[in-house]
């Protein structure tokens, strides 16, 4: 059962893959209206039959995961029926259209992914306690056996008592983790048999541990892989970026006389996007970067950080009436660098999302829950709509249109990067022109 499950996530995971080249390729073509970049769109799309039915052959009985691949599988089919096709038809849909049914795509593949992964560790923790409490009540009823032959004989006593006595022991070891020193089955051959099927059961629990570090090992270097391609494309587009936007403005400024009106007009919106795709490259440089920074953690005040992110971020506040609330946060353990730049993110949206109110109410302060510390900001500005919550900590993920608030949509994921390393969790709520408190979570400095 647990391999069949590792055998569908796998197949999960390259439904993902399958549905990116299909994506990638339809993305080519609405561009090029090139047949050649169709390629990935017909590779991922024939794959895509034999990956559902590999992760249908072995599903579990659970109706909800059934209920949840059957979603993704609808979501796939409406990205084909709503978009792609369209597309290669020689339609041209908004691709902000293509985006939105290729994320409900992406969290219905996550969704399922996450509940088989939940499914298999929940199967092996039942194979561990099954397996375990056996040889418990079999270990038990030889105990029970052992007492009523020693008024009988001593010497079967000593026969019984040393080896169950190793057997048990073995048993309890493996109920609080991997066994290090196997028993050597001794005695007679009902001891013997249990000892042989501790012996075996600590293999297979062995071998389970050591699939689940070699699992987490290459995510691990999948991870390193992905943050390292980023960096490199990201310095290898900055050179011809500069090159367009700086001959741009110089035809701008120099010959604006010798061109029409739309003209000028078309070389401003190329100079205005390049300083945005300039904007996403170095966000996405310190993205990555930060994936790749090593971690110094001491003690430091948050409370401080605050005030010092509000002071760089004075030029947002001037001509605006904006009332800030510091309060006393206790010192937890992190990177005080890494620290400021999470406050500097979060402080940075809170003044842009308040500037349509007079006056900007915005809050840093924390609150104990379920035993940890959870420090927040939060501010009455434009607030989002708590449906698409999730959303906000993915990169280049925004619910508000660039001609409403300028940004490039990494400010948040970069903050939940660094909460994550720390070893704490991030979340947002908020409201519709209610306003939004993002929360965080850390571990708190031991009191000096």
């Amino acid at each position: 059962m647990v391999r069949n499950i590792a055998a569908e996530r796998q197949a999960n995971d390259e439904i993902l893959v399958d549905m990116t080249n299909a994506e990638t390729g339809v993305r080519g073509y609405l561009i090029s209206r090139n047949q050649s970049f169709l390629a990935p769109y017909d590779t991922g799309t024939a794959a895509l039959p034999a990956r559902f039915a590999t992760v249908e052959q072995h599903l579990p009985g659970d109706p909800r995961l059934r209920g949840r691949l059957a979603a993704e599988r609808a979501e796939v089919s409406a990205w084909y029926r709503d978009y792609a096709r369209p597309v290669i038809a020689g339609a041209t849909p908004d691709p902000a259209d293509g985006k939105r049914l290729f994320d409900a795509f992406r969290a219905s593949q996550a969704a399922v992914a996450d509940m088989l992964d939940r499914h298999r560790e929940a199967k092996i923790d039942e194979l561990n306690r099954t397996q375990v409490g056996t040889l418990a009540l079999v270990a038990g009823c030889l105990v029970i056996g052992l007492v009523v032959g020693t008024r009988t004989a001593v010497v079967t006593t000593r026969r019984l008592v040393r080896p169950l006595t190793a057997v048990t022991e073995a048993v309890r070891s493996l109920a609080h983790g991997r066994l290090v020193t196997r028993p050597m089955p001794a005695g007679p051959a009902e001891v013997q048999e249990v000892g042989w099927s501790v012996n075996v059961l600590a293999d297979q629990l062995d071998r389970v541990a050591d699939e689940r570090a070699s699992a987490a090992a290459r995510l691990q270097k999948a991870n390193d892989e992905l943050e390292a391609f980023s960096y490199s494309v990201s310095h290898d587009l900055r050179a011809p970026l500069r090159a367009v936007t700086g001959f741009s403005h110089i035809l701008v400024e120099q010959h604006a006389d010798e061109m029409s009106e739309q003209a000028r007009e078309l070389l401003n919106r190329v100079e205005r996007g390049g300083q945005r795709m300039g904007a996403l490259i170095d966000d996405l440089l310190a993205f990555a970067h930060v994936g790749r920074q090593e971690l110094t953690k001491t003690t430091v005040h948050p409370a401080d950080i605050a005030r010092e992110c509000l002071a760089d971020l004075s030029a947002e506040q001037e001509g605006r009436h904006v009332e800030t609330l510091v309060e006393d946060l206790p010192a937890c353990l992190a990177d005080p660098a890494l620290l400021k730049l999470v406050y500097t993110n979060l402080l940075s949206n809170a003044l842009k999302y308040s500037r349509g109110r007079d006056p900007a109410h915005i809050r840093i302060g924390s609150h104990a829950e379920s035993g940890a510390t959870v420090y927040f900001v939060s501010d009455n500005g434009a607030g989002f709509d708590s449906r698409y919550a999730h959303k906000l900590f993915g990169v280049f993920q925004r619910l508000h249109k660039s001609e409403q608030f300028e940004g490039t949509g990494v400010g948040l994921a970069l903050a939940a990067r660094i909460i994550k390393r720390h070893g704490g969790q991030i979340w947002a709520d908020g409201k519709i022109d209610q306003g939004a408190t993002i929360s965080f979570t850390l571990p708190v400095a031991a009191p000096s």
